[in-house]
Protein backbone atom coordinates (compact mmCIF):
# COMPACT_ATOMS: atom_id res chain seq x y z
CA UNK A 1 0.00 0.00 0.00
CA UNK A 2 1.43 3.38 -0.99
CA UNK A 3 -0.06 6.73 -0.03
CA UNK A 4 0.69 9.87 -2.05
CA UNK A 5 1.94 13.04 -0.30
CA UNK A 6 -0.76 15.36 0.99
CA UNK A 7 -0.88 18.87 2.43
CA UNK A 8 -3.68 17.70 4.74
CA UNK A 9 -3.01 14.22 6.15
CA UNK A 10 -6.47 14.06 7.73
CA UNK A 11 -8.01 13.81 4.27
CA UNK A 12 -5.53 11.26 2.97
CA UNK A 13 -7.18 8.38 1.15
CA UNK A 14 -6.20 4.85 2.14
CA UNK A 15 -6.64 2.13 -0.48
CA UNK A 16 -6.99 -1.56 0.35
CA UNK A 17 -6.24 -3.74 -2.69
CA UNK A 18 -6.98 -7.45 -3.00
CA UNK A 19 -3.62 -8.92 -3.98
CA UNK A 20 -4.84 -12.51 -3.77
CA UNK A 21 -6.45 -14.91 -6.22
CA UNK A 22 -9.78 -15.15 -4.34
CA UNK A 23 -12.53 -12.57 -3.96
CA UNK A 24 -12.96 -10.90 -0.57
CA UNK A 25 -16.51 -10.89 0.79
CA UNK A 26 -17.86 -9.05 3.82
CA UNK A 27 -15.29 -6.78 5.40
CA UNK A 28 -14.83 -3.87 7.72
CA UNK A 29 -11.86 -1.55 7.56
CA UNK A 30 -10.83 0.45 10.62
CA UNK A 31 -8.39 3.31 11.03
CA UNK A 32 -7.02 3.68 14.57
CA UNK A 33 -4.86 6.69 15.46
CA UNK A 34 -2.03 5.75 17.81
CA UNK A 35 -0.65 9.26 18.31
CA UNK A 36 -0.45 12.60 16.65
CA UNK A 37 1.78 15.44 17.72
CA UNK A 38 1.23 19.18 17.43
CA UNK A 39 3.74 21.45 15.73
CA UNK A 40 4.90 22.67 19.20
CA UNK A 41 5.96 19.10 20.09
CA UNK A 42 3.08 18.30 22.44
CA UNK A 43 0.90 15.21 22.22
CA UNK A 44 -2.44 15.76 20.52
CA UNK A 45 -3.74 12.22 20.93
CA UNK A 46 -2.58 8.88 22.28
CA UNK A 47 -4.27 5.50 21.81
CA UNK A 48 -7.79 5.96 23.14
CA UNK A 49 -9.96 3.39 21.41
CA UNK A 50 -11.14 6.10 19.01
CA UNK A 51 -11.55 4.49 15.59
CA UNK A 52 -12.85 5.59 12.25
CA UNK A 53 -14.43 2.98 10.01
CA UNK A 54 -14.87 2.70 6.28
CA UNK A 55 -18.49 1.88 5.48
CA UNK A 56 -18.99 -1.88 6.03
CA UNK A 57 -19.78 -3.66 2.77
CA UNK A 58 -20.78 -7.09 1.54
CA UNK A 59 -19.87 -6.28 -2.06
CA UNK A 60 -17.27 -8.67 -3.41
CA UNK A 61 -13.78 -7.32 -4.01
CA UNK A 62 -12.35 -9.51 -6.73
CA UNK A 63 -8.65 -10.21 -7.31
CA UNK A 64 -6.96 -6.91 -8.12
CA UNK A 65 -9.99 -4.95 -6.88
CA UNK A 66 -9.63 -2.09 -4.41
CA UNK A 67 -11.55 0.04 -1.94
CA UNK A 68 -10.56 3.61 -1.04
CA UNK A 69 -11.70 5.94 1.72
CA UNK A 70 -10.24 8.59 4.00
CA UNK A 71 -9.95 7.67 7.63
CA UNK A 72 -8.74 10.55 9.77
CA UNK A 73 -11.23 13.31 8.97
CA UNK A 74 -12.82 13.23 12.44
CA UNK A 75 -9.68 14.12 14.42
CA UNK A 76 -7.97 16.69 12.15
CA UNK A 77 -6.33 19.60 14.02
CA UNK A 78 -4.56 21.96 11.67
CA UNK A 79 -1.14 21.99 13.32
CA UNK A 80 -0.09 18.33 13.20
CA UNK A 81 3.58 17.47 12.89
CA UNK A 82 3.43 13.66 12.98
CA UNK A 83 0.63 11.06 12.76
CA UNK A 84 0.95 7.37 13.69
CA UNK A 85 -1.97 5.24 12.47
CA UNK A 86 -2.96 1.56 12.39
CA UNK A 87 -5.15 0.36 9.52
CA UNK A 88 -6.99 -2.96 10.00
CA UNK A 89 -9.16 -5.01 7.67
CA UNK A 90 -11.32 -7.82 9.08
CA UNK A 91 -12.61 -9.90 6.19
CA UNK A 92 -13.76 -13.22 4.84
CA UNK A 93 -12.90 -14.82 1.53
CA UNK A 94 -15.96 -15.78 -0.53
CA UNK A 95 -14.68 -19.37 -0.58
CA UNK A 96 -14.40 -19.43 3.25
CA UNK A 97 -17.28 -17.25 4.53
CA UNK A 98 -17.06 -18.55 8.11
CA UNK A 99 -13.30 -17.97 8.53
CA UNK A 100 -12.64 -14.42 9.76
CA UNK A 101 -9.23 -13.12 8.63
CA UNK A 102 -7.29 -10.02 9.65
CA UNK A 103 -4.56 -7.91 8.08
CA UNK A 104 -2.98 -4.79 9.62
CA UNK A 105 -0.68 -2.00 8.46
CA UNK A 106 0.92 0.86 10.35
CA UNK A 107 1.68 4.21 8.77
CA UNK A 108 3.42 7.35 9.98
CA UNK A 109 3.04 10.73 8.30
CA UNK A 110 5.51 13.56 8.77
CA UNK A 111 5.75 16.88 6.98
CA UNK A 112 8.53 17.87 4.59
CA UNK A 113 8.35 20.98 2.41
CA UNK A 114 4.69 21.52 3.33
CA UNK A 115 3.56 18.02 2.34
CA UNK A 116 2.93 15.05 4.60
CA UNK A 117 4.53 11.85 3.38
CA UNK A 118 3.21 8.52 4.65
CA UNK A 119 5.69 5.74 5.40
CA UNK A 120 4.77 2.16 6.28
CA UNK A 121 6.27 0.95 9.59
CA UNK A 122 6.31 -2.38 11.49
CA UNK A 123 3.08 -2.81 13.45
CA UNK A 124 4.60 -4.29 16.63
CA UNK A 125 6.47 -1.24 17.96
CA UNK A 126 4.98 -0.63 21.45
CA UNK A 127 5.73 3.11 21.42
CA UNK A 128 4.60 5.63 18.86
CA UNK A 129 6.88 6.43 15.96
CA UNK A 130 5.93 10.07 16.58
CA UNK A 131 7.92 10.30 19.83
CA UNK A 132 10.83 11.73 17.82
CA UNK A 133 8.67 14.80 17.16
CA UNK A 134 7.82 15.49 20.80
CA UNK A 135 9.45 18.34 22.68
CA UNK A 136 11.84 17.20 25.46
CA UNK A 137 9.26 17.59 28.27
CA UNK A 138 6.51 15.71 26.40
CA UNK A 139 8.96 13.02 25.31
CA UNK A 140 10.17 12.49 28.88
CA UNK A 141 6.58 12.25 30.17
CA UNK A 142 5.56 9.84 27.39
CA UNK A 143 8.60 7.56 27.77
CA UNK A 144 8.25 7.42 31.58
CA UNK A 145 4.85 5.69 31.26
CA UNK A 146 4.38 2.07 30.21
CA UNK A 147 3.43 1.83 26.54
CA UNK A 148 -0.28 1.94 25.83
CA UNK A 149 -1.74 -1.17 24.22
CA UNK A 150 -1.88 -0.88 20.45
CA UNK A 151 -5.24 -1.09 18.71
CA UNK A 152 -6.24 -4.75 18.46
CA UNK A 153 -8.16 -6.42 15.68
CA UNK A 154 -11.83 -6.94 16.47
Amino acid sequence: MVLPPSNNPYWSNFTIRNGGDTSIGKRDITCSPIMYTHSDGTIGLEVTGFDEQFPVTNAEMGPGGAETNNCLALIGPSDARCLDVMLTINYVLVTQPKLQQIKQWRFVATAANGLFQWQEQPIGEPHSYCTLYLNPKAQQEYMSKPPLPLPRPR
